[in-house]
């Protein structure tokens, strides 16, 4: 019997960490907000975090490419949502996520000092 994959976590780990792990380049654009750049320039990404936490993101060359972290990585060659939710859960220990919020919070910095 397997376990239940809980999805609702999921898409609340912050997507800019799973992106500055592919090589993205990030920045964030207003607060919850953040456009990440493929490191071979193809993608161009709209990143929101939704008021109830959950992470959306939006290609902005391709209309189609568009979703959540689980689609993200099944469109970067994690097979399938099995595979995709498995490469998540490492994101759901404590030491990752601890990362992930360091990662946010010095994205949030930059942004405040390039306002002064």
């Amino acid at each position: 019997m397997s376990a239940s994959i809980n999805t609702e976590a999921l898409t609340r780990i912050p997507l800019p960490a799973i992106l500055a792990d592919h090589g993205y380049g990030l920045r964030q654009t207003a607060p919850g907000r953040f456009l990440a750049e493929s490191p071979d320039h193809a993608e161009r990404l709209s990143i929101s975090r939704l008021p109830d936490g959950k992470w959306l993101y939006r290609d902005r060359n391709r209309e189609d490419n568009k979703g959540n972290a689980l689609r993200f990585l099944q469109a970067h060659g994690h097979q399938g949502f099995h595979g995709a939710a498995k490469a998540l859960a490492v994101y759901t220990q404590p030491d990752r996520q601890a990362a992930a919020q360091s990662l946010l919070n010095d994205l949030v910095w930059q942004q405040e000092l390039l306002a002064m």
